[in-house]
């Protein structure tokens, strides 16, 4: 029988199809080779990569650029290990035990240099996706990786400050800063910026990951598995840069308020109803902050409760983090 196929389509069972109506699925984009099948006589539910040549061959027909043509049995047809489609053994190369159709063959060989063991689009739920711990702990490896350009970065604002003025540690010694210092100063927080910018957008379009998460053994993708091209890597890295500004935005308004009630504003000494170095402005500031510091953090938190483990930035550029070994 060939009118008994059922597939997995967002968690939910399809079917049932003629094997010409897979194959049909399988042209529009529906069935990737990770896409579980299943008909009556199969112990299990199978990747479709696994099957597709029979059904092929059940159906009476193989592939041949966009069309279909009869007459080719299974021994003469394959699955292309980088699109999942079905092509004519003719048509495609072997690589060790997979078969690459040859209009793939150049973005399978490139997926391959960059260190991909998936040279494809995959289905839904064959992705193991990245947790929040094992992220957190791949950020934190990143940070470090970032503070020796950013340390660098630093070296002639501190070296300004201990020849021209104070470094900034109040209101007071900041509104003291002469313009080399100011300039020194933002320089090092731009240029940190833009090393950031380049380490992630570079790494994770060239590589899949940044050094953090190839340390741990993750990578990020796109939700079918497919790489990020470098302008999606930028587009994710600011997306980021969102995610970040929500958690760190308000702790750091909410400090400077309170060095500013502290140490700038109000009564001045000697002024009827001042408080000489009064701290409270400070302390609540510094409270509120490290309040933040926990609750703002959600749209990382994410990661730990969303169901493709995402956080808010994965959220914005449509990626996922994935286990390169399943788990």
């Amino acid at each position: 029988m060939t009118n008994d196929w059922y597939y997995a389509s967002h968690h939910q069972q399809k079917g049932p199809v003629t094997a010409a109506e897979m194959l049909a699925l399988e042209q529009a984009g529906q069935l990737l080779p990770a896409t579980l099948v299943w008909r009556p006589g199969l112990p299990n539910w199978q990747p479709w990569s696994s099957v597709a040549a029979g059904v092929l061959a059940a159906a009476g027909a193989g592939r041949s650029g966009g069309g279909l043509v009869s007459g080719l049995p299974a021994a003469e047809v394959a699955v292309c290990a980088h699109s999942g489609q079905t092509r004519p053994v003719s048509l495609m190369m072997k690589y060790g035990d997979r078969w690459v159709a040859l209009e793939h063959k150049e973005a399978f060989l490139r997926s391959l240099r960059a260190g991909s063991p998936a040279a494809g689009p995959v289905g839904e739920g064959a992705l193991s996706y990245a947790g929040f711990w094992w992220r957190a702990l791949g950020f934190i490896i990143d940070s470090f990786v970032l503070m020796v350009p950013n340390m660098l970065l630093a070296i002639p604002y501190f070296c300004l400050s201990m020849t021209r003025g104070k470094p900034v540690d109040s209101m007071e010694s900041f509104m003291m800063m002469d313009g080399l210092m100011v300039v020194a100063y933002l320089g090092s927080m731009v240029g940190g910026l833009l090393v950031a910018l380049t380490y992630e957008t570079w790494m994770i379009a060239a590589f899949g990951a940044t050094l953090g998460k190839m340390a741990i053994g993750v990578r990020v993708v796109k939700p079918g598995g497919e790489r990020l091209t470098y302008g999606q890597a930028f587009g994710r890295y600011s997306a980021k840069m969102v995610t970040m500004l929500v958690w760190l935005a308000p702790a750091y308004a909410a400090l400077f308020i309170g060095m500013y009630i502290s140490f700038g504003g109000g009564p001045q000494e000697g002024e009827e109803g001042a408080a000489a170095g009064n701290p409270l402005g400070l302390v609540v500031g510094a409270a509120v902050m490290l309040i933040w510091f926990f609750v703002g953090g959600f749209g990382y938190y994410m990661a730990g409760w969303t169901e493709k483990k995402q956080t808010l930035h994965d959220k914005l550029a449509k990626t996922v983090v994935i286990n390169k070994t399943p788990v």
